[in-house]
């Protein structure tokens, strides 16, 4: 009986663990670099720094739904996770992002936008 209420105990604490972690990619996220072809461009950037953040603005909501904004233009999208990588499907390719140190990273090979709440 023992063994039982600890294993419900250890359950209960790890499904609370888990949603919390799953919280954490939940909210609005904004362009914090954009880095192409070695060139680097943050949202420190005196002259381009208010303009990147808003470069690119995803939302993620908790029923897998949201919203990817590029310069204003915003469109619908669904999305999962698996591990720390989201994978995001909108009216187009679609991409993945990985939850790194807080921020979401999306790379295609070419290009690489930081993201951060």
């Amino acid at each position: 009986m023992k063994r039982l209420a600890v294993f419900i105990l250890c359950a209960a604490v790890a499904c609370m663990m888990l949603t919390a972690c799953g919280d954490s990619y939940l909210g609005t996220w904004h362009t914090r670099s954009v880095e192409q072809d070695g060139v680097v461009i943050n949202n420190e950037d005196e002259e381009l720094g208010k303009t990147l953040k808003n470069y690119m603005i995803l939302l993620l909501e908790k029923d897998g739904k949201g919203a990817v904004s590029y310069y204003g233009i915003e469109e619908e999208i669904e999305w999962s996770i698996e591990g720390d990588v989201i994978t995001v499907k909108d009216g187009g390719a679609g991409f993945k992002a990985e939850y790194k140190n807080d921020t979401l990273v999306i790379d295609d090979g070419t290009t690489r936008i930081v993201l951060e709440k």
